[in-house]
């Protein structure tokens, strides 16, 4: 009879004197190290399976790195700390760190399946959580966010809770067993996984489900209103007037250019012809007319220049 109940009292006494570890499924599990043994002692970390046989998890010669086991090569690199990858419900239970296969250490690797909660910045959200209170010596309900106290409400309180009310739990939570947590507004800032706990008979147990992953996404601003780009025919139109205007201008002094210059050698030209009548003909009325065509020649200046 001694035996089972050394059994028992490995489960149940260790686990609460020991260190508890929380992890949810699919996440690394960093072990805490665990004390020095002593010089020449090899260090192992053991798995306490529940049929009572072990696994050797990783093992630590004299001043060497952690080695992974044979089922853990996978899962741990060889390195100053055990780290486990990938965290599975079959990794639950009991861990021993050994020196020398005496026992230094126990730890309490709790592997949680966490629920799925998503709202958006500014939004309500309720993070479910529920126990057995009826007939239960529940004092209290406490939510925990990375390690730090979020809202903690006893059976005999009454109202909303803390941070400002910005959460808390249903007023009629011990008779409903009932402990989810409500928060409005939810900020950016409240992402992340909590966990959900009850107060029975003075030991912290775990809700169900005992930890919910929060996500907040931040709201992205809307761009501002951009004016949209003139259509394709309108941008050919723009260009085939543009292309108009040179050609106009092009033929336009083409055409007028040499009319301009044949208009100024036109009006040069008569110039010259209207000083040129009056020499000759005073030239010819002093030859071939004498005294008596002087009064001619003088009527022919005239009429020059009366022209």
């Amino acid at each position: 009879m001694a035996r089972p109940f050394l059994v028992i009292s490995l489960f149940v006494v260790s686990p609460v004197l020991g260190e508890l570890v929380q992890v949810l499924q699919g996440d690394p599990v960093k072990f805490p190290p665990p004390p020095k043994c002593s010089t020449g002692e090899e260090a192992a970390l053991i798995h306490r399976l529940r049929d009572d046989s072990s696994r050797l998890v990783a093992s630590c010669p004299l001043n060497q790195d952690w080695k992974p086991g044979p089922d853990y090569s996978d899962r741990i690199n060889q390195s100053a700390s055990v780290v486990l990858s990938a965290a599975n419900l079959n990794d639950h239970g009991l861990y021993e760190f050994t020196c020398k296969q005496r026992i230094v250490k126990h730890l309490q690797l709790d592997v949680l399946v966490p629920f799925e909660a998503h709202v958006s910045a500014g939004g309500t959200v309720r993070l479910p959580c529920y126990t057995v209170t009826a007939g239960e010596s529940v004092q209290s309900v406490r939510w925990e966010r990375h390690g730090e106290l979020v809202l903690q409400r006893r059976s005999t309180e009454s109202g909303k809770d803390s941070e400002e009310r910005r959460v808390s739990v249903s007023a009629d939570w011990h008779r409903t067993g009932d402990l989810s947590l409500t928060m409005e507004p939810a900020q950016p800032g409240d992402q992340g996984v909590y966990f959900c706990y009850f107060y029975s008979n003075g030991q912290k147990r775990r809700g169900n489900p005992a930890a919910v992953r929060l996500e907040v996404p931040q709201r992205v601003p809307e761009p501002p209103a951009r004016t949209p780009p003139p259509p394709p025919q309108q941008q050919q139109s723009e260009c085939h007037t543009g292309t108009t205007i040179i050609t106009t201008v092009t033929v336009m002094a083409v055409l007028f250019v040499p009319l301009i210059a044949f208009l100024g050698w036109k009006l040069k030209s008569r110039g010259f012809e209207m000083n040129q009548p009056e020499q000759k003909n005073v030239w010819e009325g002093g030859e071939d007319r004498g005294e008596e065509g002087s009064g001619q020649e003088e009527d022919t200046k005239f009429n020059i220049v009366m022209v």
